[in-house]
């Protein structure tokens, strides 16, 4: 978890100016102020609260792909995680970003990374009914037979 000493969830600039799509503040931060590219923080997403999530993983989310060529381009590792092991490619599929999924998938992000439950990213695409990225993913080599751990459901973003 991130959290300040007292308990609370915490942000930086970067994680929400990524989350929001301020590519120009985000290439600010990185240029000029020397912000961590890699450094997470707690973002909210349609109310729910994703905790360690980095930037791209923000940025990849949202929808912002211009973002995600920055951070990328600025050192960020494309399969950095969240807290639940959930990938800048997990969220991609998620929100069904097909530009994103295929600019990551181009950057060398590991397709077979799964989340905590074992969810993988062709399987949360077939799940919330992403049929081009699903086709995208297996046309990529995904594993059409892997299982996840038994006995979970599909439930938030990034659990």
């Amino acid at each position: 978890m991130n959290p300040t000493n007292d308990g609370r969830e915490f942000s930086t600039p970067l994680l929400m100016a990524a989350r929001y799509g301020h590519l120009e503040l985000v290439e600010y931060l990185l240029e000029c102020c020397c912000a961590p590219v890699e450094v997470g923080g707690s973002v909210n997403f349609d109310g729910e609260t994703i905790e360690g999530a980095p930037p791209l993983w923000a940025a990849s989310a949202a929808g912002h792909l211009k973002v995600v060529q920055s951070l990328l381009g600025h050192g960020a590792s494309v399969n950095s995680t969240t807290l639940t092991n959930s990938t800048p490619l997990r969220a991609a599929c998620f929100d069904g970003h097909l530009d994103i999924v295929k600019y990551l998938v181009e950057h060398k992000a590991d397709l077979e990374v799964a989340n905590r439950h074992g969810h993988t990213c062709l399987m949360i695409s077939c799940y919330k009914g992403h049929k081009e990225i699903a086709q995208y993913l297996l046309e990529r080599g995904a594993d059409v037979n892997r299982k996840s751990v038994k006995g979970e459901l599909f439930s938030h973003r990034g659990k």
